[in-house]
């Protein structure tokens, strides 16, 4: 795979403007919280673009209640829509070298923006992103764990599918040079695109790993991430999408189809586990299958192809009984819709 190539580090005597695109969708209780982490960072030359994608439960009248403030522009919408879509149109108003993408319910640390720019500063042009591992925050039991991340640096693509177990690419913790975002917008057809705009900045660009916590996600009944049927959905269509990207290296095709096994039998015991769809479950446990036969040899697709043979009372008891002896940190939930 030919990389592109540039001299060395690049230095800049003014403090380079972060724009945060801050997005959020009936949120209210959390808004001014993401606010605050945002105008309160140790890194001071940002803007906070605030784009509220159609609330009903007050939150665009918090969202006003920062419109003094210098560094603050509202882009407050009539009607939800993609936010792929909110975000692109914030990103094509913003007027920063780097970007960062925040949710409403979301949070930053004091000095994530400070240390990110820092680590830019002594890097090469062809760096498109500077990335950190985040903290979970169970909103109900208050619990607090540092969730797995990959941990590579340079040009990274062939290790988010062969590396998977280790982590992902936290959503919200990367500061991006705005051109990335540019070189690829978000897929306005799709819903929400998340973690996985990643896969193809990484077709261009080299990413920095930086090892230090810098931003926090609520775990809430909630999150986007409890929609697993349509989470499912949009992970085969991104796949699709992907291995047709004229910069998407051939020889990475195996490994892009593995990693989607490896998806699709997560979602598939996620099926059972959270959504009680036994159904369901099975179509994506024999995607998985068909994609990556190794799957067979895994404890968990197993268990996940016996369990789908029952009725969904009888997974609801197992599920109980399960959550009743495990320690998971997180809330369990599902959700039909992303509204």
């Amino acid at each position: 795979m030919t990389q592109p190539g540039h001299s060395g580090p690049t230095h800049c005597s003014v403090a380079p403007k972060v724009s945060v695109i801050l997005c959020g969708y009936n949120q209210v209780a959390y808004l001014n919280d993401a606010v605050a982490s945002v105008l309160s960072q140790t890194y001071r030359n940002i803007e906070l673009i605030v784009v509220d994608n159609g609330s009903t439960d007050g939150s665009q009248a918090v969202a006003r209640a920062h419109q003094d403030e210098p560094r603050v522009r509202l882009l407050l919408q009539e009607r939800n829509d993609a936010i792929t879509k909110r975000l692109n149109e914030a990103i094509a108003l913003s007027s920063g070298e780097y970007v960062s993408v925040l949710y409403a319910d979301d949070f930053y640390l004091p000095h994530k923006l400070e240390r990110q720019v820092q680590e830019f500063s002594n890097l090469s042009p062809e760096f498109g992103v500077v990335y950190s591992p985040g903290y979970r925050i169970d909103a109900v039991s208050g619990r607090r764990w540092v969730e797995k991340s990959l941990k590579v640096s340079g040009f990274i693509l062939k290790e988010m599918f062969v590396r998977q177990a280790e982590g992902f690419i936290n959503p919200i913790s990367p500061l991006i040079r705005r051109e990335c975002l540019i070189d690829y917008p978000f897929h306005e057809d799709l819903f929400i695109e998340g973690e996985s705009i990643f896969w193809r900045i990484a077709m261009k660009y080299q990413f920095r790993y930086l090892d230090e916590p810098l931003s926090v996600m609520r775990e809430h009944a909630g999150n986007r991430g409890k929609a697993i049927k349509l989470n499912a959905q949009m992970v085969l269509t991104l796949f699709e999408k992907l291995s047709r990207e004229p910069e998407f290296p051939p020889e990475l095709l195996t490994d892009l189809d593995r990693f989607c096994g490896n998806c699709m039998g997560a979602f598939g015991w996620l099926g059972i586990r959270v959504a009680a769809d036994p159904r369901w479950a099975r179509t994506c446990l024999m995607s998985a299958i068909r994609r990556q036969p190794k799957q067979l040899t895994r404890p968990r697709t197993l268990v996940g192809l016996a369990l789908s043979t029952l009725p969904p009372r009888a997974v609801r008891t197992f599920n109980r009984v399960l959550n009743a002896v495990g320690d998971r940190k997180e809330t369990i939930a599902f959700r039909e819709d992303y509204t």
